[in-house]
């Protein structure tokens, strides 16, 4: 197995409830510089935003950190791309 540089957008709570959905100050042009580096991109926003009420992924009301169920859903997003990875 080899090691593999992959960029994940992991969106603040600030981003997610001051910005309509695809619309977040700044990820655009992130992007754009990513792709153009050819790097794999997973983006974890659209992840959130399915769930619905997101900001119970989120800690304290005031802070954009992650608490327990925010990283466990990070780090299956993680898993399924590294498994899909795998099998190509």
């Amino acid at each position: 197995m080899q090691a593999k540089l992959v960029f994940v957008y992991l969106p603040s709570r600030s981003h997610m409830t001051t910005s309509k959905p695809g619309e977040i100050v700044g990820k655009a042009d992130i992007l754009v510089v990513i792709e153009t580096l050819d790097l794999p991109v997973i983006d974890l926003e659209p992840v959130f935003r399915a769930r619905g009420s997101f900001e119970k992924y989120y800690g304290l009301p005031w802070e954009s950190q992650y608490n327990a169920e925010g990283y466990a859903l990070v780090a299956d997003e993680l898993l399924d791309f590294m498994e899909a990875s795998e099998s190509q």
